[in-house]
Parts: C-alpha cells; structure tokens; sequence
C-alpha cells in the first residue's frame, strides 16, 4: 500500500487486488486491513488510536503516509549513494557481475553499453537536487534536475498495472541501465512531453504509459498466437528496450492487437 500511494497517501485498490499485488490469499488480505482500521492501543503513533488507514470512496488513505514518506526519501538517498559508489568502482576497473543463466538465454548488450545508454551518474544528490530537493523549482536559466530513477517503486507498480505480464524476478545491471535510461529520456522536455522534475511527477507519467501498455491485448498476452506458438506477454526489459519503448507510445502494438 505505501508502493501504491498517490502523494496524499491514498490507495485506489480493491481487497482482491492487494491481494494479488501482495501474493497471498484474498481472506488473509481481508484479515490483514481489518486489522490496520482497527484501532492499536500499543501503536508508537497516537493519531486515529492508532489506525493505519482509513476508508475513502475506491480505497484508503494511509493516515502516516507523510512520515512514512519521509522515511522512503531517505531510504532513497541511501539507495542512490549505494548505486553511485558502485558506477565509480566499476569505472574504476572492478570486474562486472556475470550475467545468469537466463540472462545469456538471448543476446543483450553489454554492461558498458547499458550503462553508456543510461547516461552517467550525477555526481552529487543534493547539489544537483536529484532527490529531496527536487520538489523546488529550479532557478532561473537553469535546467532543473532529473530525479533519481525509482527502480523498486517503478517494478511494482508494472506489478501492479499489468498483472498478466511477465513478473520481474532478477532485476540485473543491464535491465537496471535500460530503465534508467527511458526514465531520464521522458524526465527531459521536448516536443510531446513537458517531463518531470520530482519522483513522484515521474511515477505519474509512468503509471499513464503501463496503463497505455494494459490497453494491448499484444502485449498483455490476450492476443492469440500464431499458429501453435503460445501468445506474446511482455515483460518489463521489453518494454524499456529503446526501439521497442517508442513502437508502445506509437501505438505500434495496439495496432497489431486490433
């Protein structure tokens, strides 16, 4: 729920959807809000007796979210200073990880290649308003910052929207590089796109692309396949690819569906 919520802290969800989202049965979904509306006496937060959420029309509102939030934005510092530490030791000559069996199944680019598409790394965070400060417009003349790339919250909301694709299951430098490499390009504004500036206006953009993708019977594996051959289901690389990203936005695939 917290991976779902909209800036204000609200879920639009269903039981049975959490349910799904989370992996576990729908009754322990039930059990499991019945228990985060019912009042906590031994909560460490006093607001609402101690309630995690409450009910709103289509969903709930989680009464901690901006704590919550703020939490995640400094998990999320941690995480960029984690992924900047690594860019610099791999510059520095250390060995990239082998790729998995699954991996060397079909040919994908090399790590370097991966890493040259996504761009080079922000040398600082906070100086160049990467993340908390990037809520604040940039100044006068200058290009305001692209936020941090998302990587988890960006997986499990294509979790979320597209259920019938292919779950991601290793999330490997490579699939890391293309994906930084699409959010980067749509944060830019250009002709079609006035692009973003904040994680949270990026999750926007990309919850309205994976809903573009839904509207595919192609792509979401509800399209007959030809002859014996099992129906094509996209998976998240696949839907990063560069050349395969612009057909999505083109409608290239919603056309094939019709």
């Amino acid at each position: 729920m917290l991976a779902m919520a909209d800036q204000r802290g609200r879920v639009w969800a269903s039981i049975p959807g959490l349910a799904n989202r989370a992996r576990i049965p729908v009754e322990d979904a039930r059990v499991a809000i019945a228990t985060f509306l019912a009042p906590d006496p031994d909560s460490r937060s006093p607001e609402n007796e101690g309630r995690r959420i409450e009910v709103i029309d289509g969903g709930w509102r989680l009464v901690n979210h901006e704590k919550y939030r703020a939490i995640r934005d400094e998990n999320s510092r941690r995480d960029y200073q984690r992924e900047w530490d690594r860019s610099n030791r791999k510059r520095s000559g250390t060995n990239p990880t082998n790729p998995t069996k699954s991996d060397r199944s079909r040919p994908q680019p090399t790590q370097a290649e991966a890493e040259a598409e996504a761009g080079k790394p922000i040398p600082s965070a906070k100086a160049e308003g990467v993340l908390g400060d990037a809520e604040a417009p940039a100044p006068p003349g200058r290009i305001p910052a692209i936020p941090n790339c998302p990587h988890e919250r960006l997986i499990e909301l294509y979790h979320e929207m597209l259920p019938t694709c292919t779950c991601v299951r290793e999330w490997n430098e490579t699939r890391r590089g293309y994906l930084q490499a699409r959010w980067r390009e749509k944060a830019k504004p250009n002709g079609t796109t006035q692009g973003y500036t904040t994680i949270e206006g990026g999750i926007d953009w990309w919850r309205k692309y994976f809903a573009w993708v839904s509207e595919s019977r192609f792509l979401t594996g509800r399209a007959s396949g030809r002859g014996d051959k099992r129906p094509f289901v996209a998976d998240l690389e696949w839907l990063v690819r560069p050349t395969n990203f612009a057909g999505v936005i083109e409608g290239k695939y919603h056309d094939a569906a019709a």
